[in-house]
């Protein structure tokens, strides 16, 4: 059974455990799956017109968790733009990226520690997630 956290005590460490870096101070949103942490996103660095993401993802992405991890910066902080940060060597991450709609910005050489570090941005109005899955209100993000 999926399920889905804010709880960010949770979500952080499993999220940086897989996408770098240690948990500072932030907001996540978790999906677990028979009770077990199978995919996360972080935000952070939100400065009113835009939020930093990290996103890691163990299990397959549902629709619930897409429009949660977009309904939260873009309809409730009510941000412009969300940005994401990708290592180069992450190939896989990068076609994540750009198959939900993220467009590349820049490339800043030798900033990751294997390889350039990659700077993805999603502007509100390009995002197709926004949409309520299967028409019905979703709830907080929580268990």
């Amino acid at each position: 059974m999926i399920s889905y956290t804010s709880d960010y005590s949770e979500v952080a460490p499993w999220v940086c455990a897989r996408a770098g870096g240690e948990p500072g101070v932030g907001t996540g949103i978790g999906m677990k799956k028979d009770g077990e942490m199978v995919g996360g996103v972080l935000y952070d660095n939100f400065n009113g017109a835009s939020i930093m993401a990290h996103i890691a993802l163990d299990h397959p992405v549902t629709k619930r968790l897409l429009f949660l991890m977009f309904d939260y910066p873009f309809t409730q902080l009510n941000v412009n733009a969300i940005i994401i940060a990708i290592s180069s060597a992450n190939t896989a991450a990068n076609r994540f990226a750009s198959k939900l709609g993220f467009k590349l910005q820049a490339t800043l050489k030798k900033s990751a520690p294997d390889g350039d570090l990659i700077l993805y941005q999603m502007l509100r109005e390009n995002c197709r997630f926004l949409e309520v899955p299967h028409g019905k209100a979703i709830g907080p993000a929580t268990t």
